[in-house]
């Protein structure tokens, strides 16, 4: 089962690598950044891996989530957008069905 991974990696005073991997182990996760960099080896490059629970991912996107939906809500009540009859339309929750 697959990580996520936050690596930052720098030469010097370069930031040369900010992103997330997703890997089964922190070694695949550098092989990944190796290839990823198209270095054979990570000598020379300074590298932090920070393993990003699951949970927490869930509590970002549920925050990103949370101003979209404020948005859209100021938008559909400024369009005037007429109100439907009968049960209201469910949003899709793509992590309603995540343990």
């Amino acid at each position: 089962m697959n990580r996520t991974f936050k690596m930052l990696a720098s030469r010097g005073t370069e930031i040369i690598f900010d992103d997330v991997i997703q890997a089964g182990t922190p070694r695949d996760a550098r092989r990944e950044l190796k290839r990823r960099l198209g270095l054979t080896s990570l000598s020379g490059i300074v590298f932090s891996s920070t393993e990003i629970p699951a949970e927490h991912i869930r509590k970002i996107v549920a925050e990103e989530v949370a101003p979209i939906l404020k948005r859209l809500a100021a938008l559909e009540k400024a369009m005037k957008i007429p109100q439907r009859k009968g049960p209201a339309p469910r949003r899709f929750d793509p992590l309603s069905e995540l343990p």
